[in-house]
């Protein structure tokens, strides 16, 4: 679930796109495939170099003290000196992941701040930098504080159920969106 979140992110910044009608879809696709294409390799790698023995006792709930997958095939396929440098790799991948969250999740907030929908000092923009500052802040301190009280397999299971409950709100918004375009209901879909 939270492997490839990007569409999300281009959909939430496409406001700002120049020419999002061509611009966004074919970011979307390229995003898109490209993800299922690394995802695949890396899994085709991990088979390729590991024994399943290996993959199945990697890190998870039933063996959290374990190494993860890729921990263990990058060991395997390129030595132990590889350790450090797959640890500042996996560390550079985390921190661009934040970068990404905190430049588009805050200007979700400044919007419905301009909408009222949201405290009014979200919508504020910082008069030199031209950023919904208020709303940067308010994410990453959010984010500070639940990095703070919890641990990692509990922040991907609350990111994950935070996406399952987002997706499942825009399909019940585009269900009840088609069928009050077509005139009536469709049978069976009713929220």
């Amino acid at each position: 679930m939270v492997a490839f979140n990007g569409w999300a992110n281009v959909a939430m910044l496409a406001g700002e796109v120049k020419d999002a009608e061509k611009t966004v879809p074919w970011a979307l696709l390229r995003g898109i495939l490209g993800v299922i294409g690394l995802y695949l390799m890396a899994n085709i790698a991990y088979l390729y170099v590991l024994p399943i023995s290996d993959i199945v006792s990697a890190n998870s709930a039933a063996h959290p003290a374990a190494s993860s997958v890729a921990s263990r095939a990058a060991l395997a396929a390129l030595g132990p000196r590889i350790g450090v440098s797959l640890t500042v790799l996996f560390m550079v991948s985390a921190l661009e992941t934040l970068h990404c969250n905190l430049m588009s999740v805050p200007r979700v907030f400044y919007a419905m701040a301009r909408y009222g929908l949201m405290p009014a000092a979200l919508g504020r923009v910082d008069p030199t930098a031209r950023t919904p500052a208020v709303s940067i802040l308010t994410v990453a301190l959010v984010g500070a504080l639940l990095a703070v009280v919890g641990s990692y397999d509990r922040l991907s299971s609350m990111a994950t159920f935070g996406n399952l409950l987002f997706f499942a709100l825009n399909a019940g918004g585009l269900i009840r969106w088609s069928s009050s375009t077509t005139g009536s209901p469709r049978r069976g879909i009713h929220l």
